[in-house]
């Protein structure tokens, strides 16, 4: 899929999307709730291992220049994060606030080389786990307000 088409498709559901001189999707900011037939509330069972991807995750994971990604906010768990860890590897700040992420997401953040930004306030996440993380990932800042 061109990047027009994946910037077209994120804009579809409320993604704010920047793009580089050449046309690449550089950051996409879904800060304001998307727009597709998901409820506020997700329960976590829905996620995890075999658990289909939301269309717009799918589409994410086509900008693989994507430096900047807001999500806070947005129906997703590990499984979306790990999809887009593993398509995403320029990412530099990752902004997951009040998702359904768990500790886990902080032993694949250690394969973003790039990463320097990772926030993951009103998460389920710990903050021993956040401690440790900080020692292990000394090139990238986590964010972690209670």
């Amino acid at each position: 899929m061109s990047q027009d088409e994946v910037a077209r498709r994120l804009s579809a559901v409320g993604a704010k999307v920047r793009r580089g001189k050449l046309g690449s999707v550089l950051a996409v900011d879904f800060s304001k709730k998307i727009t597709t037939d998901v409820t506020d509330e997700v329960p976590p069972e829905s996620f995890g291992p075999g658990a289909e991807l939301p269309s717009w995750v799918e589409d994410l994971g086509e900008c693989v220049k994507c430096r900047e990604l807001v999500l806070a906010g947005q129906p997703i768990g590990d499984s979306e994060v790990q999809y887009l860890f593993a398509r995403l590897p320029s990412l530099q700040v990752v902004d997951l606030d009040r998702t359904w992420v768990t500790d886990v997401i902080l032993d694949w953040a250690e394969s973003m080389e790039k990463l320097k930004i990772l926030s993951v306030s009103g998460t389920t996440i710990t903050s021993n786990r956040v401690q440790v993380a900080r020692k292990r990932l000394i090139k990238t800042r986590i964010v972690q307000l209670d």
